[in-house]
């Protein structure tokens, strides 16, 4: 089957890449926490916001 650009199997397709890139950057930016860098090292190396990498790092506490 021929996947046409546009078509919803190539955008269904695209959307489960980006969830596993979004889901690879968490747990990269678990164990670069876990290892004590800092929160704005976390951010510049896995391409997230300070913002996102803090929640990230008040969760790991509870």
């Amino acid at each position: 089957m021929i996947e046409k650009p546009g078509s919803k199997i190539a955008q269904y397709r695209n959307e489960g890449r980006e969830e596993g890139r979004k889901e690879a950057e968490l747990k990269i930016a678990k164990n670069l926490l876990k290892a004590n860098n800092s929160v704005s090292f976390v951010a510049r190396a896995t391409e997230l916001s300070e913002e996102e990498v803090s929640k990230l790092a008040a969760g790991m506490k509870d």
